[in-house]
């Protein structure tokens, strides 16, 4: 710090100016870590049923029936060379989705670092996306297409109208700090935000069934139909 100091005294005196970088070369490092190397991990083994079902809205037997189910490997090994157990990982993945938290809160829950985290989870999603975004973005599968009668006599015994509704539509808009680029294409002038847009469909089971997007924000929502 003392030597951070020192230079850019020495640059004042030089008469020289300070950009951004410099500035930010001055700030000392001073995040708290809140998790201690020196104790072992947070496994799964170390939570409660009621624990799990707290943080992770499953219980512990339904994880392990999840992790199955979804075929996850026995070990995700991280872009830094981490090995991880597939189970742990899983964990983390559905604490972070759980509800709102920032990754020094899962630091905090699992005793690790957060980076090691956040590159637990996107492997975690990554892995599911590239083995099932077919199941909701594909509509003709079996599995779906075998239900749309019972989806529609459902709908319609709630004195809907129609007998032929299978689902219900929706477009969501999720706003985001300006880009440095292709800010016009991302701008909403309908919501005065830039942001990106998805187009859902829920059956009446209450399953997202299909989801379109993300499209720039400037997009109609005819648009995302059209696509869908």
């Amino acid at each position: 710090m003392a030597a951070r100091i020192e230079l850019v005294e020495n640059l004042l005196l030089l008469g020289e100016d300070l950009d951004d970088n410099a500035l930010l070369f001055l700030q000392p490092e001073h995040r708290e870590r809140t998790y201690d190397p020196t104790k072992p991990q947070t496994r799964l083994e170390h939570f409660s049923n009621a624990q799990c079902k707290t943080y992770f809205r499953f219980s512990k037997q339904d994880i392990y029936r999840l992790s199955q189910a979804l075929q996850i490997p026995e070990q995700f090994v991280l872009p830094n060379r981490c090995v991880e157990d597939g189970a742990q990982s899983l964990c983390i993945f559905l604490a972070r989705l759980a509800y709102p938290n920032r990754l020094s809160h899962l630091e905090h829950l699992f005793n690790r670092p957060q980076t090691t985290i956040s590159m637990i989870i996107q492997s975690v999603l990554d892995f599911i996306y590239d083995n099932f975004q077919q199941k909701i973005s594909v509509w003709n599968r079996p599995s779906l297409i075998n239900k749309f009668q019972e989806f529609a006599d459902a709908v319609h015994r709630k004195e809907a109208p129609l007998r032929n509704c299978v689902g219900f539509v929706d477009g969501t808009v999720r706003p985001l700090f300006r880009p440095t680029y292709f800010q016009r294409a991302c701008y909403s002038g309908h919501k005065r935000v830039h942001a990106i847009k998805f187009q859902s469909v829920m059956t009446p089971d209450g399953l997202i069934a299909s989801l379109t997007g993300p499209v720039e924000g400037r997009r109609h929502d005819c648009f995302l139909l059209r696509r869908s």
